[in-house]
């Protein structure tokens, strides 16, 4: 019997399963049950075909995705826990259907940020494909794997499961497994893009290049291998190939409806600082003012923000340990709450907590930390916790890595008995020893989805995921409503305040990131005119104090922009035009169309300062 391939699986078509389970029982409101009933009173292949429905809800709606772990957990229980009857007990099923449901259950944790979770699921898959060889499976469960790891930064984990798919036999007549083995070059690529290492990138993807036919080669690698080698020529003055055919690479990828338009972009600047191309060269129409009315446009362009161009540094925003060790060090950052790493800091945290707490609360202790792993998103693995609740998670964690544990916001200003974030865009280009900065006047208010008195459902009231679409629970406003209800609650001018207060923290937190580069090699910190024309786009979140203190909580370096409702869609709309158009004005000042609103963002820009 022939395995559904996960691309199949991710469209999650129930009629598929059918080939595997003949379903018994008729269809039952999952929402409505609780874990309990799900594992007493329903046989199995309906736990599977509800936890099938609630993993196809879960693409766009979070909720579903909680519960549809709750169901696949309770499926995947212990062997020894699985009923005695052989008939309802999935261990008892063929491989090939565990396969497929185990490939679900990882991808529904991917969606709530798990994907420490999700890698000991996808292993346990690869042990079963072991047995039951599926190829598309095969390689589907190891890009899943591989993106798990990127997302958790261990990249060179990554590259290599990327690389075993690329190193397989390449069969012309199965399009969609090339295409794979293409798509993995390319992460495979990008893992050493982040580390800095664009030899190893250009091997990588040269390597690859050169097996394929004319007829057979990929506009994604080919746009890729251009732009890194012409990255290697400006930035080290040599590499491998030659100007021309990267010219051509790029030209290829420029032309292809596949490849991101960033070598659209890409092709037209080297084309505009070659001596030897005569007339005008402009901003390629894509990138100038259209992409606001036009969804596909903008998905393609937003998504530029995720390529491996950006500045390796910016590796420090991510890692939210990292970023708290850069900010704790210095007085002037104020504006970072206080935390500990755990269980490095372990002892510290204790003698902090014993100076700082009276008796009283430790007689009645109350829930006033948060614990952050490092690498998350969405507040996804965030967890709110007491004193004696961080001490126990920080002995778990001594084999397993550092976490940051901070001190909650006590007394954060609400709207309608709900607490807030704010997330403010800020645009960044780095080249050589210096970032421009530039910061955006729009931005979002994201409402918590309980009252800040609903200790019954603590996460609600403190979280405010972002990965929430609007119309379910989640509630967005933007920086327009926000000025009318601060100035109105407080005094006139109330807002300019607090957002001077933003000013200064983004300052700060930049001129300490480019101060960075000082303790890196050059080769990994410089960036040519090429790489560095690219407009970085970064998510800082704050909650604001009663006192109107924006207080930092992290920093997104691929915040989400694709749009989740009617004020996120504007917003992040407004941000993904405002950074081309800067990059256009930035680098084809003479040819670019509009004029840039001083209205929209402000400048900050940053030098690094030699020892």
């Amino acid at each position: 019997m022939n395995m559904i391939k996960l691309e199949t699986i991710i469209l999650l078509p129930l009629f598929a399963f059918n080939v595997f389970i003949s379903l018994k029982c008729c269809t039952v409101d999952a929402f409505s049950m609780s874990n309990e009933a799900v594992s007493i009173t329903i046989p199995v292949e309906q736990k599977i075909r509800i936890a099938m429905n609630l993993s196809t809800d879960a693409q766009s709606n979070i909720t579903a995705a909680y519960s549809a772990i709750e169901v696949w957990e309770d499926i995947f229980q212990y062997p020894e826990k699985q009923s005695d009857n052989k008939n309802n007990n999935i261990y008892n099923m063929q491989s090939t259907i565990q396969i497929f449901c185990k490939a679900l259950y990882a991808a529904s944790l991917v969606r709530i940020g798990k994907d420490d979770d999700a890698l000991i699921v996808y292993d346990e898959t690869l042990d079963l494909l072991e047995i039951d060889m599926n190829l598309g499976m095969w390689i589907d469960v190891k890009i899943g794997k591989g993106e798990s790891l990127q997302r958790l930064m261990k990249y060179e984990e990554a590259q290599k499961e990327f690389l075993q798919v690329c190193s397989m036999g390449h069969d012309q007549k199965i399009v969609p497994i090339g295409k794979k083995q293409s798509q993995c070059a390319c992460k495979a690529a990008l893992c050493s893009l982040r580390l800095g290492n664009l030899q190893t990138a250009e091997t990588i993807l040269n390597e690859f290049q050169r097996e394929r036919v004319d007829q057979d080669k990929d506009s994604t690698v080919a746009g890729m291998l251009g732009a890194v080698q012409l990255e290697m020529k400006y930035r080290f003055g040599n590499y491998s190939g030659s100007f021309n055919e990267s010219m051509k690479l790029l030209e290829f990828a420029s032309l292809s409806d596949e490849a991101s338009p960033v070598y659209k972009w890409f092709y037209a600047l080297m084309s505009k600082n070659e001596s030897h191309v005569h007339g005008d060269v402009k901003v390629p129409p894509l990138f100038e003012n259209q992409i606001k009315g036009n969804r596909e446009q903008y998905l393609q362009i937003a998504a530029i923000n995720q390529s491996p161009y950006d500045d390796v540094l910016m590796q420090v925003l991510d890692d939210k340990v990292l970023l708290h060790d850069l900010l704790s060090n210095h007085s002037k950052n104020d504006f970072w709450p206080i935390g500990f790493v755990l269980p490095r800091e372990k002892n510290a945290f204790k003698q902090h907590y014993s100076k700082c707490n009276n008796i009283n609360d430790r007689i009645n202790p109350e829930k006033k930390w948060i614990i952050k792993r490092p690498c998350g998103y969405g507040s996804h693995g965030n967890k709110i916790v007491s004193f004696s609740q961080a001490i126990k998670e920080a002995d778990l964690q001594s084999d397993q890595g550092n976490i940051l544990c901070q001190k909650l916001i006590q007394s954060p200003l609400c709207y309608e008995d709900k607490r807030f974030s704010i997330r403010v865009y800020v645009i960044c280009f780095s080249r050589e020893k210096e970032i421009s900065v530039y910061l955006c006047s729009s931005g979002l208010m994201k409402l918590a989805l309980s009252r800040d008195d609903d200790f019954k459902n603590e996460n609600d009231a403190y979280m405010t995921n972002s990965g929430r679409v609007e119309g379910d629970g989640a509630t967005q406003y933007d920086f327009i409503f926000m000025k009318k209800f601060i100035d109105e609650k407080y005094v006139d001018g109330s807002y300019d305040t607090m957002w001077d207060l933003v000013r200064e923290s983004v300052s700060h937190l930049m001129t300490d990131l480019c101060g960075l580069q000082s303790f890196f090699p050059e080769e990994l910190t410089s960036r040519s005119k090429l790489f560095g024309s690219v407009p970085k786009i970064l998510g800082f979140d704050y909650i604001i104090d009663q006192s109107l203190k924006p207080w930092l909580m992290e920093v997104n370096r691929f915040p989400g922009l694709e749009s989740r409702g009617g004020n996120d869609a504007r917003v992040k709309a407004e941000v993904v035009n405002l950074a081309w158009n800067i990059a256009s004005k930035r680098e084809f000042i003479d040819n670019s169309g509009s004029e840039l609103d001083d209205n929209n963002f402000e400048t900050l820009s940053i030098r690094l300062k030699h020892p």
